[in-house]
């Protein structure tokens, strides 16, 4: 279990239709097994195994993982320094309402994809189990993120780390807590609850 806990934070949603749809052969590092796509706010939709240069057998989604802004990693050992067909929706997004006061709460495991590539050295890809994060809102009146909070639609929520830089965590979650909570001489405010259905990305600029 890790935690981390910021100032400021964003929503991000799409426009409710992807922008495009790619199918990108890429390949893999012949580290980390990992990769890149050419976009960023994305969604893979699957990742295939190379056949005579063409979309092969599909990969079972348990067997890698993505972020957001395009990486992505192969949690098999054998998949280092290959070439995958990776299919992704590229979506539009635009910065909505604000939040502040988050937490975030997330577990992790080592997978070990240590090969003969590996030189005797032991090596391991820390996987993202799961997330969860809670903040709080002043009274959102805006009748759109309204709709959104109740309607299970994806948001792409970034914590950020400092005020004044980018660094930051984000990832697609679902609101799913969301209640006000209101004194006469008081700001209303709305605390808010988050469930993260992509892996969580931290983000260095």
């Amino acid at each position: 279990m890790a935690k981390a806990i910021g100032k400021v934070g964003a929503f991000y949603f799409q426009s409710g239709t992807a922008v495009n749809s790619f199918t990108s052969a890429i390949s893999t590092h012949s580290t980390t097994g990992g990769g890149s796509t050419a976009d960023s706010n994305i969604w893979v939709t699957g990742i295939q195994n190379n056949s005579n240069g063409a979309a092969g057998a599909t990969i079972d989604a348990d067997r890698y993982t993505w972020v957001p802004h395009g990486e992505f990693a192969m949690r098999d050992a054998g998949q280092k320094n290959s070439v995958v067909h990776v299919s992704y929706l590229t979506y539009e997004i635009s910065k909505r309402s604000g939040f502040f006061n988050w937490t975030l709460d997330w577990n992790a495991e080592a997978l070990e994809v240590t090969d003969f590539e590996s030189a005797g050295n032991r090596e391991y890809l820390i996987n993202l189990k799961g997330w969860t994060a809670t903040a709080e809102a002043y009274f959102v009146s805006d009748s759109i993120m309204q709709d959104h909070f109740n309607s299970a639609v994806p948001f792409l929520a970034k914590f950020y780390t400092n005020e004044s830089g980018a660094d930051r965590y984000e990832g697609w979650c679902l609101v799913n807590g969301l209640k006000a909570d209101h004194a006469v001489d008081k700001v209303m405010t709305q605390p808010l609850e988050f469930t993260g259905i992509t892996q969580l990305d931290m983000r260095v600029t």
